[in-house]
């Protein structure tokens, strides 16, 4: 490729990249926002307040569901008062899609031990409470002291499995939402807000988000089969 073409190839990559990039932010800003910027902060810092009244005196691990929950993580932490260590661990039930495949994958495990120790798992989202009620067994059968879990959004409508949430940001109606984290495949997680894609806005990604994934994926190991949901 000589340096002319090198050039050219060049500004044409750049010129679509922003083309995409613009098509992008109109799109973020034609949704619908359901929580807003300012809501979220405060909710977070109650919740904040919450954990350091009730682990006052210990050291609690943090949890986090990658990938959704790492911005809500991020922000809780920082209002929580009491020493805390975080881990993560990270399932997929998505992929491309807007409802679970119906069944979930183990992509990261923790990196620490958990036995004796306070847990406190943070989630974006629970919808159908499948993936978290597998991870909940897994993390309990490592012998922790204590397990309790904080959600950032509750769709109890759609349950099919139950599970006890500790600590609930807000409870939602059965609308696909994404900001803060929480994405349509991959897109939208930077969106400072939560806000609604509908079925308009689903029908005008679709040409662009690919392929799904085979649906014929497994949950390894301990966790065995089983049906997914948005929680991850």
């Amino acid at each position: 490729m000589g340096p002319l073409v090198a050039v050219r190839f060049a500004e044409g990559y750049h010129s679509a990249q922003a083309t995409e990039l613009h098509f992008l932010r109109q799109r973020e800003a034609s949704l619908e926002i359901l929580i807003d910027e300012a809501t979220l902060a405060k909710r977070v810092a109650e919740l904040g307040e919450e954990l350091s009244r009730d682990y006052l005196g210990r050291t609690p691990i943090l949890v986090g569901i990658l990938k959704g929950s790492a911005i809500f993580l991020s922000d809780l932490i920082r209002k929580i008062s009491i020493d805390c260590e975080i881990d993560f661990i990270s399932i997929s039930s998505y992929g491309n899609r807007t409802k679970s495949s119906g069944s979930v994958q183990l992509l990261k495990d923790l990196d620490r031990d958990i036995y004796d120790r306070d847990v406190i798992v943070v989630e974006d989202i629970v919808d159908s409470g499948n993936s978290l009620s597998y991870i909940k067994k897994s993390l309990l059968a490592r012998g922790p002291h204590s397990f309790s879990i904080v959600a950032l959004l509750d769709k109890k409508e759609r349950r099919e499995t139950p599970v006890y949430v500790d600590y609930i940001g807000f409870e939602i109606e059965d609308r696909f939402v994404v900001g803060y984290g929480l994405d349509y495949a991959e897109r939208y997680r930077g969106l400072p807000h939560i806000a609604v894609l509908d079925d308009e806005d689903l029908a005008d990604d679709v040409t662009d988000v690919g392929t799904p994934p085979s649906e014929d994926v497994t949950f390894p190991g301990e966790f065995g089969e089983g049906a997914g949901s948005r929680e991850s």
